[in-house]
């Protein structure tokens, strides 16, 4: 509802960083209502109205707000309740959000020494499967600039104790040939060096900070060593799975069961920056329900707090990890909800549709268009008068015609009835796949 836009749809609608339309609302600077949770609500076009009629000089999501520093999205994955509480309890000015995908996160604000963080939060459960899903759904909802996976893990050597917390490069250990003995076919995934090198760095210095009574608590060791991550919930040293990790993946200190699905989606991503981070709730032979009741809060409050030091002690440097083309790339991509807001909805989701079929293909043309300062009357007419050649062989049917004028035989309706219902948009007095009575007739759909 345009009325009821959260601080995010707000600020991507706007081309704004979240944590700018949060200081604006905070200042006074645009309207907002309050829903009985306290939760601030917009109207986007009053929000717009606003900023216009006060000449606001408006940030953009990359650059720097108006006290001058820098702002950052991280993405935050947790499998476990009590995991996600840890995090949660480290949020400022949090709302909730359900992203495209459908999965629910908590938008929260944490201030750094060096950077003003965005941080998005979800409990999505165990494995590798579930966790691959929701990696590549929170990049394509947020475009972050970093992403976590918090929570515990089982100890694997006897040099680990209960609390302490493990950090580095993660093996999937599930992958291999079953034949009358098992052939495992590695795969590993490394962490950045310039991510490992501030886990060094944080880790040397004090970093679980004090409790309620002001008292410094023993603070656990940080050790940066390799997780085997895997489907299995692993009771015990002697068993036939802890054995294999032993054989092929001996200097595996922490075993999970989702940080793998993070880190083969992350890395896809052109080297986005991703790191588990993992605290030790059990040392497998001694994990029963009542052990884990008991330590399993300590040990996602050791993880949750590292994770937060080192988004701390992040400075804008350490945001520049990600190869130039892709950090481009994405610029481009985070404004696309307000530059292709000229074009109708559905033809927006068709597009999008396509890109399914020829990514590539389809990425360059909705960026084209984005950047196009046309009138949207002819970036609708221009769109399906010079139809490429892969989107006409593109399943999107909504989009392709074949008559010899590339004019769609089927356009939704309803696009035509928003379209009248937006009378600031020139696209609803003139829809320019409305043919004559001579020309073809519209099917409908």
């Amino acid at each position: 509802m345009p009325g009821h836009a959260t601080i995010y749809n707000c600020s991507i609608t706007l081309g704004l960083a979240p944590a700018t339309v949060q200081k604006y609302a905070r200042d006074g600077r645009i309207p907002f209502d309050l829903t009985p949770g306290g939760h601030r609500r917009f109207d986007v076009e009053e929000v717009r109205a606003a900023l216009s009629s006060a000449h606001a000089e408006v940030p953009s999501m990359e650059t720097t707000a108006e006290d001058g520093r820098p702002r950052a999205t991280a993405v935050v994955l947790t499998a476990l309740g009590l995991e996600y509480d840890a995090v949660r309890a480290r949020l400022e000015s949090w709302e909730d959000l359900r992203s495209s995908g459908g999965t629910r996160f908590e938008v929260g604000e944490f201030e750094g020494a060096h950077v003003d963080w965005h941080v998005c939060v979800a409990e999505i459960g165990p494995g590798n499967e579930d966790a691959a899903v929701e990696t590549d759904r929170a990049i394509s909802e947020f475009d972050p600039d970093v992403i976590l996976f918090v929570g515990v893990a089982g100890g694997f050597k006897d040099d680990l104790k209960h609390g302490d917390v493990v950090v580095e490069k993660v093996y999937s250990y599930a992958g291999g040939k079953a034949a009358e003995e098992f052939y495992p076919r590695p795969e590993a995934f490394s962490t950045l060096r310039s991510l490992g090198q501030l886990v060094e760095t944080v880790r040397r210095g004090r970093w679980l900070v004090a409790d309620d009574t002001g008292e410094f608590p023993d603070q656990p060791d940080v050790q940066f060593k390799p997780i085997a991550a895997g489907p299995n919930v692993i009771t015990s040293k002697r068993s036939e799975v802890a054995e294999r990790i032993k054989r092929h993946y001996n200097d595996t200190v922490a075993v999970d069961m989702e940080s793998a699905g993070m880190y083969r989606v992350a890395q896809r991503y052109a080297g986005l920056p991703a790191l588990a981070v993992r605290g030790i709730s059990d040392l497998l032979d001694d994990k029963t329900a009542e052990a884990d009741a008991d330590r399993q809060p300590k040990a996602a409050w050791h993880a949750a707090a590292f994770a937060f030091a080192l988004l701390d002690a992040m400075d804008p440097d350490d945001l520049k990890l990600r190869p130039a083309a892709t950090a481009l790339a994405s610029r481009t991509e985070t404004q696309l909800g307000a530059l292709l807001a000229k074009l109708p909805p559905n033809v927006v989701a068709e597009l999008e549709r396509a890109r399914t079929d020829s990514v590539e293909d389809a990425t360059a043309l909705i960026r084209r268009l984005a950047r196009d300062d046309a009138p949207p009357a002819q970036l609708v007419a221009r769109l399906l008068t010079e139809q490429p050649e892969w989107l006409v062989r593109s399943n999107s049917s909504l989009l392709v015609g074949s008559t010899p004028r590339n004019v769609p035989l089927c356009v939704p309706l309803e696009v035509t009835l928003v379209a009248t219902n937006s009378p600031s948009a020139s696209w609803a007095r003139s829809p320019p796949w409305r043919t004559s009575e001579a020309g073809p007739r519209r099917r409908r759909c």
